[in-house]
């Protein structure tokens, strides 16, 4: 927006905070969507073609056990914690799309921007898998079948999330109400 010159434009029509709420309110939405829709179409795609269960403990067929995040919820209610694993999803895709964000005002070159993201995720699997953390691994935290032990608790990632939202948030509207534009 800047190289081109139309954030000169937009910046003489509005106040450069509604630019930024709004360029992180698309980012929001689009790096949810992009990670939770084809997610959502696998679900109704399988609920079409297969029979809506209650998963049975004795069957012996799901990973889930009674110390995992949110079991008895999967056992008693498995739509209402697969909405709540979708949200979990969404908010990690949207944390690390605006991580994205963030990067793109430091550097310029848009394959390193669109891959920030992914070497983040990538270091702190590695940082927390060396250093026996993987309840805290959003690697692990977004997968639904939870194949960690001990397994991770709603406090961790409500943790984990307002930490990343705080930090990408911060920076992007700190450095953006204070960047010179023209």
């Amino acid at each position: 927006d800047c190289k081109s010159g139309y954030l000169k434009n937009i910046y003489l029509r509005t106040r450069k905070i509604r630019y930024l709420i709004a360029k992180f309110s698309a980012v929001f939405l689009s790096g949810g969507m992009a990670v939770v829709l084809p997610l959502l179409l696998n679900l109704g795609l399988t609920a079409a073609l297969l029979p809506s269960l209650l998963p049975r403990t004795v069957s012996g067929f799901y990973a889930i056990d009674a110390v995992s995040m949110w079991a008895d919820l999967f056992y008693t209610h498995p739509y209402v914690y697969i909405a709540l694993y979708m949200a979990v999803i969404f908010a990690y895709a949207v944390l690390l799309a605006s991580v994205a964000l963030v990067v793109s005002f430091f550097v310029e070159n848009r394959f390193v921007v669109m891959l920030a993201p992914f070497l983040l995720y990538l270091f702190v699997h590695t940082v927390l898998t060396v250093f026996n953390g993987n309840q805290y691994c959003p690697m692990e935290i977004v997968n639904p079948v939870q194949p960690i032990f001990p397994c991770t608790n709603t406090a961790i990632v409500l943790a984990e999330l307002a930490g990343l939202a705080l930090i990408t948030g911060g920076v992007f509207f700190g450095k953006g109400r204070h960047d010179d534009t023209f």
